[in-house]
């Protein structure tokens, strides 16, 4: 059975040197009042240090002092292995500065390490990644001078070339979810994904580690088919009323977690609302171009950056496509659908 705490006293048992795995997605599922109390109880106290952060999508919300960076600026970091750093402007500088040991990976690549690393195997062996960053012929995700471990390596089988991931191992699971019983049995009704929450869960219990959960309520309410983290997995749990579906957003939008959905017309004026599409030229044209590759009955995969623009309403026209095309986000990692095409940011060298 898990206790039933603050969050002040679930973080007390975070030592010294511990890796811990943060499961958010940005502003996502983001257990930020767990980060929150963690720094508190570090600028407070001096511990714990010298700490380790694991996070596959990143957790800031693009403000610099974030109470989700907190722990990070504060000085109680020593290292972080992330896949995103856009969000986390504090983290970035000090990576920038060579303050702390910074790793860029792939998201997927980092998903399936904490698969791995929840199945007990030491290495995730994929070809994703070759020629890219984090080959280790061009850094292997290293970002600065600090940044000495070697996350990925060279393996060939049977004379093909692989990267070799080295799997984490946690400490720590820092989780938020909507609600728990009594048993400690955790749902995410309202969240908007639920990433690798139970395989990282079952990463930290084969390292011997602890599990601390956010939650906005408890319920009397038991769906078995709900449960994303049964409690006989979680250490602490920690009632965070004030906890909202989307950092920084109050209101909770059904369409975000398929309680509603959006018809196109919606869908359409709200990327044009809300998205991060731009209207420079070398976007505009960029997106135009790329909105030329598809053809009715499509499934496309979206990327994050420029590809949003694939989204907006004057490509849908450009391309004369209306209906015809089944748009989806590459953070949606549940898609029933294989996607005909993927447009995808590339980084440059």
């Amino acid at each position: 059975m898990p206790e039933f705490v603050t969050a002040r006293e679930a973080v007390a048992c975070i030592k010294s040197g511990d890796f811990i795995g943060v499961n958010a997605f940005l502003t996502l599922i983001n257990p930020a009042q767990l980060l929150e109390a963690l720094a508190g109880r570090y600028l407070e106290t001096g511990e714990p240090h010298d700490l380790s952060i694991y996070a596959e999508a990143g957790f800031g919300n693009w403000e610099e002092n974030s109470m989700c960076e907190r722990i990070i600026t504060a000085g109680a970091v020593k290292e972080v292995i992330l896949s995103h750093y856009a969000s986390m402007p504090g983290t970035a500088k000090m990576v920038m500065n060579n303050e702390i040991a910074g790793y860029n990976l792939l998201f997927g690549a980092m998903s399936h390490m904490v698969r791995q690393a929840a199945g007990g195997s030491p290495y995730y062996i994929t070809k994703s990644g070759i020629n890219l960053f984090v080959d280790p012929r061009n850094g292997g995700g290293r970002l600065n001078a600090k940044a000495t471990d070697e996350w990925v390596s060279d393996i060939y089988i049977d004379g093909e070339r692989f990267l070799k991931y080295k799997v984490p191992k946690f400490d720590v699971a820092l989780i938020k979810g909507t609600s728990c019983d009594r048993f400690g049995n955790i749902t995410m009704e309202k969240e908007s994904c639920t990433l690798d929450a139970m395989s990282l869960v079952q990463a930290v219990k084969r390292n011997g580690g602890k599990v601390i959960v956010q939650v906005e309520q408890f319920t009397q309410k038991r769906r078995p088919w709900e449960c994303i983290v049964p409690g006989a997995f979680v250490d602490y749990i920690v009632l965070c009323p004030e906890q909202t579906p989307i950092l920084g957003i109050d209101e909770f939008e059904p369409s975000y977690t398929g309680d509603r959905f959006m018809t196109p017309d919606e869908i359409t004026e709200f990327v044009l609302a809300h998205g991060s599409e731009k209207s420079d030229a070398v976007r505009s044209v960029i997106t135009k171009r790329a909105v030329q590759e598809l053809r009715p009955g499509m499934v496309v995969n979206i990327g994050i950056g420029i590809a949003e623009g694939v989204r907006g309403r004057r490509y849908r026209r450009h391309a004369g496509l209306g209906q015809g095309v089944r748009l989806g986000r590459r953070s949606a990692l549940h898609n029933q659908h294989r996607p005909d095409v993927r447009f995808l940011r590339r980084r440059r060298a």
